[in-house]
């Protein structure tokens, strides 16, 4: 469920600006995601999972 949240990139409020610098609008991804504790586990035996894990690897 974490991966389908992630790739929401429809644009909402920002309800957890801090500064006036902040923007307005935010990807809804970042929105529901803010301030989550996530813990888990990648199954580097499923594809999908490799995957991701590059995709996110390549934009660090």
């Amino acid at each position: 469920m974490i991966w389908a949240i992630a790739k929401l990139r429809q644009e909402v409020t920002f309800r957890h600006a801090r500064s006036l610098s902040d923007p307005a609008k935010i990807a809804l991804r970042k929105e529901l995601l803010i301030g989550v504790e996530w813990k888990g586990e990648i199954d580097f035996d499923k594809r999908f999972s490799r995957l991701a894990f590059q995709k996110w690897l390549r934009r660090r």
